[in-house]
């Protein structure tokens, strides 16, 4: 794995750790956002003698008089992630089931599962997809869910795996 992705696979950890607390009902502090992305390579505990910078730069150091004090500084990781983003910086929304579509952004997707089901609109897209892969024909399963898979793309949809298959059951 290259060093970019490391960095992006820490960076993503850290925001999923933030996220399920979050869920979870948590109310993060700084200290614990702190410890988080030092848990993630994101943060380095550095042990200073006096102040890393002047007062005007948000650094717990900078604002003690106490020393030596701990000081958060952002690692390679860090800012090197931070930088792969860029100015491309998007985050991709994707809701569950068709409840609030009307108030989506543009760029909202959205997933749907038998729970959390469609509108008759995207129910009757889902179903002309699966005709589609249906006539064209093909050999076994494999080539069946492929055609699915390529029916499905071209409507603008996709798949994804919601939890582990039961054991004994993948072939169902």
């Amino acid at each position: 794995m290259s060093e970019q992705a490391k960095h992006l696979v820490a960076l993503r950890a850290f925001a999923n750790e933030m996220i399920q607390a979050a869920l979870d009902g948590g109310d993060m502090d700084g200290a614990s956002i702190q410890e988080a992305a030092v848990k993630h390579g994101l943060l380095a505990i550095k042990q200073m003698a006096a102040s890393c910078a002047g007062p005007d730069v948000s650094c717990r150091c900078a604002w003690s008089t106490d020393f030596p004090a701990d000081c958060y500084q952002p690692t390679v990781a860090m800012t090197e992630a931070v930088a792969d983003v860029g100015a491309e910086l998007r985050v991709q929304v994707c809701d569950l089931g068709m409840r609030g579509k009307a108030y989506d952004a543009p760029d909202t997707c959205r997933a749907y599962t038998y729970a959390a089901q469609p509108g008759n609109d995207m129910a009757y897209r889902l179903g002309a997809c699966l005709r589609a892969a249906h006539c064209d024909g093909g050999g076994d399963f494999i080539d069946f869910g492929l055609a699915l898979l390529r029916r499905l793309q071209d409507r603008g949809f996709g798949v994804f795996q919601i939890h582990a298959p039961t054991r004994g059951k993948e072939s169902e």
